[in-house]
């Protein structure tokens, strides 16, 4: 291979996905732009060539997206709008080849042997060498690896009486696999593997009277943390879908995707499960009463949650009752946090994003959008959505609505993602600029009338939270850029405007009409284009802080170094070069973050 190698980036967007960290658990540490690419010698490792043959025989089915998930544990086919819908419901363990999976696939194995009378011990040991031998299909995923050393410690503990403990051998299992691969601790497939399962096993005798529901119930309580401190919601309908989902997964879906590996005839069977399967799931993903946006959970929040229901199932309610008092104590001071107000510019690529809120109560201005391009099919799963990070943030800080979305003008990269974003977040309104509808605007509009949003143009001020934000409306302009909404505010005494992308004509005029100077923060104009950001301009403004919202490398050469210049005594912050960056005020102080790549 040539190529070029360059580091990953952090993510830059708080609480979204971290790639470089990712990574960097996976022990990788580089990622190679490939310029070059030849084969030199073929493998002939007989185990990989079993796993491509395996894998080339998945890919003539028309299942194949199911086939290689079941058999491989590969997800990379799955259609992602059908699997946000499953992991909407909850049911994603079921696509992650584990505890269920390898204990199926164990019971077949060794019924199949005692059928042909084996002895005991030596089904044990070949249904061991089996198991072993999937988890190599499956590059020994986390979960595999969990499970599979689980079970040969259990056949061990079965061959010799030694009578260890379910549980304590969970827990060896557990100390072994941290040992040979300290990571293991980060992959969120291991969390979800060994806490349900240790919750199961710690449970066992309180289940006995209800099994199917209560282990349903212990499986969510015990994945619940895991889940909110990553997708930052849960569904409480999960509890019910379990029960439907896992017994038609595993005792009807799982074996016959297997069978259909063996037998293609067996294909329009196996499809026609598959389909029941996902209009059910599509159906029920989209019952929002159900579900239950969490913020972050910091780890004293999550040790005190485990403690309460360890003690739960030993019924030690009195200590139950002391720990839960420490949490409403706990709970009064994380009330302060509706004290704060943050504006927040995300680094949305070559775009503008920004949040002002408080407490729970959000105003998003621009979406930022995607650039339109033609991809390859194999690219497709690849493309970067930006909405999905800011729903992802705005989840992770506890927003489960915006009070208000503010268009500044028409264009792509401020409200590309309008559509996708008013499609899976609620939104009580939407503001737009001056001035006639352009297309873009018109698309959003029909979303709007379909979901039954109200919509305002050119409005003057607008209320959040004993907060005014003042559209400084001056006329209207030929051009779309200097019909933006300029929007002015004063937060507990620190004066923010945002720009959009108006030009020095709407400048000179905001400065003819309005009586405006010393700015705190400065959203600056267009991205640092020339076109905005006059000398006169910011010298009237006089910015203590100018944000420049714009895209690495980006194909304009945003920001203008003219423009740098006249903002020469302010200090200025890049999505670029600083990531997102939050202006957080409290107690009338104001402090500066940011996410750096």
């Amino acid at each position: 291979i040539e190529g070029i190698l360059t580091e990953p980036n952090n993510n830059t967007i708080p609480n979204t996905f971290n790639n470089k960290e990712y990574l960097y658990y996976h022990n990788i540490y580089y990622i190679c732009k490939v310029n070059k690419l030849s084969i030199n010698n073929a493998n002939i490792n007989i185990l990989y060539r079993i796993k491509n043959n395996i894998i080339k025989r998945i890919y003539n089915y028309d299942i194949k997206n199911y086939l290689l998930t079941f058999i491989i544990g590969d997800k990379s086919l799955l259609d992602d709008d059908t699997f946000n819908n499953y992991r909407r419901n909850g049911v994603t363990h079921l696509f992650a080849i584990s505890g269920m999976h390898i204990g199926l696939f164990s019971l077949l194995l060794l019924t199949i042997l005692k059928k042909i009378n084996i002895s005991e011990n030596k089904s044990y040991i070949i249904t061991d060498i089996f198991i072993w031998f999937y988890a190599f299909l499956t590059s020994f995923s986390p979960s595999v690896m969990r499970a599979g050393l689980l079970f040969t410690l259990l056949s061990l503990n079965k061959i010799y009486y030694t009578e260890i403990k379910s549980l304590n051998i969970l827990l060896l299992t557990g100390c072994i696999l941290v040992i040979i691969k300290p990571f293991i601790l980060m992959d969120i497939g291991f969390r979800y593997s060994f806490s349900t399962t240790f919750g199961l096993m710690y449970a066992e005798n309180a289940l006995k009277k209800h099994k199917i529901l209560g282990t349903s119930i212990v499986a969510f309580l015990f994945s619940l943390p895991i889940t909110i401190n990553n997708f930052y919601e849960f569904n409480l309908l999960s509890i019910l879908l379990n029960i439907v989902f896992v017994p038609y997964v595993s005792t009807i879906v799982y074996p016959m995707c297997l069978l259909t590996f063996i037998f293609k005839f067996l294909e329009p069977i196996t499809k026609i499960l598959l389909n029941i399967m996902e209009l059910f799931n599509n159906y029920t993903a989209h019952i929002n009463i159900f579900h239950i946006i969490i913020p972050k959970l910091p780890l004293y929040l999550v040790i005190i949650y485990y403690l309460i229901l360890l003690i739960l199932i030993n019924k030690k309610y009195k200590l139950c009752i002391i720990l839960l008092s420490i949490l409403l104590i706990l709970n009064i001071n994380i009330k302060h946090f509706g004290e704060n107000i943050y504006v927040t510019f995300l680094d949305v690529g070559q775009g503008d994003s920004i949040i002002i809120r408080k407490f729970d109560t959000a105003v998003l201005i621009d979406t930022g959008g995607k650039v339109n391009k033609a991809y390859e099919t194999w690219q497709k799963k690849k493309i970067y959505y930006v909405t999905n990070n800011t729903i992802n943030y705005l989840h992770s800080i506890g927003i489960a609505k915006l009070k208000a979305l503010i268009i500044t003008h028409g264009d792509a990269d401020h409200m590309g993602e309008a559509i996708n974003l008013v499609n899976n977040f609620k939104v009580e309104k939407v503001i737009f600029n001056c001035g006639p509808y352009n297309d873009l605007e018109q698309e959003l509009i029909k979303v709007l009338d379909k979901r039954k949003i109200p919509y305002y143009s050119c409005i003057k001020e607008l209320n959040i939270e004993n907060n005014k934000l003042y559209f400084l409306q001056t006329k209207e302009y030929d051009n779309e850029n200097d019909n933006s909404n300029v929007i002015y505010t004063e937060i507990d005494g620190y004066k923010f405007m945002f720009m959009g992308d108006a030009g020095i004509d709407k400048e000179k005029d905001i400065i003819d009409k309005y009586n405006i100077s010393n700015i705190d923060v400065l959203k600056v104009g267009h991205h640092g284009s020339k076109t905005s950001s006059s000398e006169e301009f910011i010298n009237e403004m006089n910015p203590k802080y100018s944000v420049i919202s714009v895209g690495k490398n980006n194909k304009y050469g945003h920001p203008n170094k003219e423009v740098l210049n006249n903002l020469i005594d302010s200090k200025i912050y890049r999505t670029d070069q600083d990531g997102s960056i939050m202006f957080k005020i409290k107690n009338n102080k104001l402090r500066i973050e940011t996410c750096t790549p």
